[in-house]
Order: C-alpha cells, then sequence, then structure tokens
C-alpha cells in the first residue's frame, strides 16, 4: 500500500503543480493583455512626452 500511494500522491501533487503553473501563466498572460490595451488605446490620444505641441521650443 505504501508503495502504491507513494508514486500516486507524488504524480498527483506533479499534476497540480503543472496545474497551478499554467492557471498562473492564463492570469499573467490575461494581466497584461487587460492592462496593455488601455495604454495603447489612450496612446494616439495624448502625445509623447517629449514632444509637446502646444509649446515650441
Amino acid at each position: 500500500m505504501w508503495a502504491a500511494t507513494g508514486p500516486g500522491g507524488s504524480h498527483r501533487t506533479a499534476g497540480i503543480a503543472g496545474l497551478l503553473a499554467g492557471l498562473l501563466a492564463v492570469t499573467l498572460l490575461l494581466a497584461t493583455l487587460v492592462i496593455s490595451a488601455p495604454g495603447a488605446v489612450a496612446a494616439p490620444q495624448r502625445p509623447p512626452r517629449g514632444t509637446q505641441t502646444s509649446a515650441p521650443t
């Protein structure tokens, strides 16, 4: 019984760890998409920091 439960438990924890790693990667990917999407939408509305059109230098 001990020999049967040992490998089974290690395989189960490895599967849970892989599942958590996959969920973490998906959540990080979604987070980067959500964070970068408003920036890409708002980028054409405001000029870059180096170029000021209102005050000519």
